[in-house]
């Protein structure tokens, strides 16, 4: 049968962070979802979404497995999931003036970004690694432009500064199969 006659409902839309795009790793099409935990919050709890296609006319809905973030790459074979999360913490330079933002409070803070490697049991999702990619060190602020999965490489464009001069960088990681991101180096 055509898999453009199947139809499944997804009930929560079917869209993957801003791209608006589906993840495909073997017979499975991966896809996310979020919850906010309370109405006006700008908190909430994503979800990984799954749809077993190795019956193209009958495709099955999985059950939903809650991830820390927003979902980069999902790859079914090895059950390695890579996800972008923040956290929005007070900032350390308020001195310099609040660079970022102000929450509803008055008090500046920022939001700190982390890229997540999980591995899939079932349909429990256990964190393996956790790498921030905004920040502070040294007087030097860092934070992410743009961050990117292809093959077996994560890719974090970062910019730094600190006070005197500003500088650009790509950051590359590797995740392995047990989960763990390595540092590649920088260029």
């Amino acid at each position: 049968q055509n898999l453009s006659t199947a139809r499944i409902d997804l009930g929560f839309g079917f869209w993957v962070g801003n791209s608006r795009r589906a993840l495909v790793s073997g017979d499975i099409v991966a896809t996310q979802h979020y919850v906010p935990l309370e109405e006006g919050s700008r908190r909430g709890r994503y979800f990984l979404d799954r749809v077993d296609v190795s019956d193209p006319a009958n495709p099955r809905l999985l059950p939903e497995v809650n991830i820390p973030g927003s979902l980069l790459d999902f790859d079914a074979d090895q059950g390695l999931i890579v996800t972008l999360d923040h956290e929005l913490r007070p900032d350390e330079t308020e001195a310099l003036g609040c660079r970022f933002r102000r929450n509803e409070a008055g008090e500046c803070e920022r939001s700190i970004r982390s890229v997540n490697t999980l591995k899939l049991s079932g349909d429990v999702a256990t964190l393996q690694n956790r790498i921030e990619v905004d920040g502070e060190e040294n007087g030097v602020t860092y934070s992410a432009r743009d961050v990117a999965v292809g093959g077996d490489r994560v890719f974090v464009t970062r910019h730094s500064q600190d006070g005197q001069s500003s500088n650009r960088s790509l950051q590359v990681f590797s995740p392995s199969g047990s989960g763990a991101l390595e540092d590649l180096g920088s260029i």
